[in-house]
């Protein structure tokens, strides 16, 4: 997959010994600010923390998965921070659900394509289904982690908190372009942004540390004209919808905005 020549890693998991046929529902699977593919198949404890492996095994091979790293995360390309947008995201993704529904991955066409987002993933998606020019080919939507109005507490913070991969061990050496974050390593960063501190396993936020990735300061930059109601809330009605959010989730949304949008 390209856009002006940079290439988008994606991973393609059906159940094994299935015959792919047009029928197979895909999940589009589109993970959040600083995650990258293996947010969907994270490595700690898989059979309780793999939504790839989940998903797969209790739909009898009736859904498939295409697992991407979105643009300028993980094995994906990583074009300038001020190129990699919130519209940016959209704009590939939509060519990639073009290419489900062409036939153009696993010499398939797929009808029925569900997006999953997680977080900035969601945000992603919601620009996608409310699109016209990107969402024909949209029969679903499961939005996570993200609802329609900012709580400034916690959008500050995920600022704060973000510093230069150059300064971070993990990414000083790959020489990544200036405007590339990532979540400060130092004072328990993501136990913060991401964890109910009362109720998290410490070994996955060890993991989540770990096998943190990046964001740009383009993406930053473009969630506030994202977030507004006029594009999020506009989506055609045979669009299936189901948000799901956490208990602590009123540290980054407005809680009294949220509504129940399942069609």
């Amino acid at each position: 997959m390209s856009q002006n020549n940079e290439s988008i890693a994606t991973w393609f998991c059906p159940k094994q010994g299935i015959q792919l046929n047009s029928h197979k529902t895909v999940h589009l699977t589109i993970h959040g600010y600083t995650y990258d593919h293996t947010y969907w198949t994270f490595p700690y404890q898989s059979p309780n923390y793999s939504y790839v492996n989940y998903v797969i095994e209790n739909s009898g091979g009736d859904i498939v998965i295409l697992n991407i790293d979105r643009i300028g995360i993980g094995l994906s390309s990583k074009p300038l921070a001020t190129d990699i947008t919130v519209d940016a995201n959209a704009n590939v993704i939509s060519q990639l659900i073009t290419n489900l529904h062409n036939g153009m991955s696993q010499n398939v066409q797929f009808v029925d394509i569900v997006l999953v987002g997680h977080s900035l993933g969601t945000l992603i998606s919601w620009k996608i289904v409310s699109q016209s020019a990107y969402n024909r080919y949209v029969r679903g939507f499961i939005a996570t982690s993200w609802l329609h109005l900012p709580n400034p507490i916690g959008t500050t913070a995920v600022v704060t908190l973000s510093y230069p991969t150059q300064l971070d061990p993990k990414f000083s050496q790959q020489s990544l372009p200036i405007g590339y974050l990532t979540t400060n390593r130092l004072n328990h960063t993501r136990q913060y942004l991401f964890y109910n501190i009362n109720d998290t396993d410490p070994n996955v936020i060890q993991v989540d540390e770990e096998t943190k990735q990046t964001g740009t300061a383009g993406e930053i930059a473009t969630f506030g004209l994202a977030y507004s109601p006029t594009v999020t809330l506009v989506m055609p009605s045979n669009i299936s919808v189901l948000v799901v959010v956490g208990g602590h989730v009123t540290r980054y949304f407005r809680a009294r905005h949220y509504s129940a949008c399942a069609k």
